[in-house]
C-alpha cells in the first residue's frame, strides 16, 4: 500500500496576528482562512448567510473551531481584476 501524497499548500495572504489564507490542493483545491481569536466563527456565519442568499462568494464548506479556520470551495478568478 502506498502512502497518499501530501497536499499542495500555498500561502496566498498572511497578516500576522489576524489571519492566514491558504490554498490547499489534495486533488480538490480549496481556500482555508485561519483567523486569530474568535473572528473565524463570525466569518463562517456571515459566509453561510451570504451563500444562502446567492451572493457570489466561494461556497463555505466547513468550520473548524480547533484551528479557527473556514474552509471554502476554490473559485478561479476570471475577468478583470
Amino acid at each position: 500500500r502506498t502512502a497518499a501524497a501530501a497536499p499542495a499548500v500555498d500561502v496566498l495572504r498572511y497578516r500576522p496576528g489576524e489571519r492566514c489564507v491558504l490554498r490547499i490542493d489534495d486533488g480538490e483545491p480549496r481556500f482555508v482562512k485561519a483567523h486569530a481569536g474568535t473572528a473565524g466563527e463570525r466569518v463562517w456565519t456571515h459566509l453561510r448567510a451570504l451563500h444562502v442568499q446567492q451572493v457570489p462568494v466561494a461556497e463555505p464548506l466547513a468550520w473548524d473551531p480547533a484551528t479557527q479556520s473556514v474552509w471554502q470551495r476554490w473559485i478561479s478568478r476570471t475577468g478583470p481584476g
